[in-house]
């Protein structure tokens, strides 16, 4: 099962440095958490910021620091693997590379003040 998700890996970075895709604004690094769809239905929360990201699926959070990338942004950590580039987002957890065609699906805004 690693070999699968480490192929599936190095597909989606062939993939994104072949289209070359500019970083659009619904990929960038923001404090605004997004929700992101993915095929079959599968959905995960994420908050990227400048030098760490956060994925909640579920209960369960990866909290993930951002590396050097020629491709978009990445953030790794020893459980996954994240890369934002344009509206691609590349989202590969350990033993488990069924995370595909995802997209941000909507923000989460902020709550209101009272008033």
């Amino acid at each position: 099962m690693r070999r699968a998700a480490s192929y599936s890996l190095v597909m989606l970075i062939g993939l994104g440095a072949a289209t070359s895709m500019p970083i659009s604004t619904s990929a960038q690094p923001t404090k605004a958490p997004v929700q992101v769809q993915c095929a079959g239905g599968r959905q995960f929360l994420l908050q990227a910021e400048q030098r760490r990201a956060r994925v909640r699926v579920g209960e369960r959070q990866l909290n993930l620091v951002r590396k050097s990338s020629l491709m978009g942004q990445q953030y790794h950590s020893p459980q996954a693997t994240l890369i934002l580039d344009g509206d691609f987002i590349a989202f590969v957890p350990k033993d488990d590379a069924g995370w595909q065609d995802c997209r941000v699906a909507r923000t989460i805004p902020a709550s209101a003040p009272n008033g």
